[in-house]
């Protein structure tokens, strides 16, 4: 995916589409499990900033990269 739109729709969109406010609750803790590149852990965690996200993977080099484009954030 290299056009910003298809970035946009394939990984944001979908990322928040699993948002149901019927179900997440403010403050409410989620694991997010094989983030890989972050999705939909970091979406979420920005678009509520209440919810306590942690992103889980196997990999230690994902989570390093993840932790510094958090830092960013």
């Amino acid at each position: 995916i290299t056009d910003m739109k298809e970035v946009v729709v394939k990984h944001m969109i979908d990322s928040l589409s699993c948002y149901d406010s019927e179900i997440i609750k403010s403050g409410m803790t989620i694991i997010d499990v094989g983030t890989g590149a972050g999705f939909p852990g970091i979406p979420l965690a920005i678009y509520d900033r209440s919810l306590k996200v942690t992103l889980f993977d196997s990999l230690k080099k994902r989570l390093t990269f993840l932790e510094s484009v958090i830092d960013e954030l």
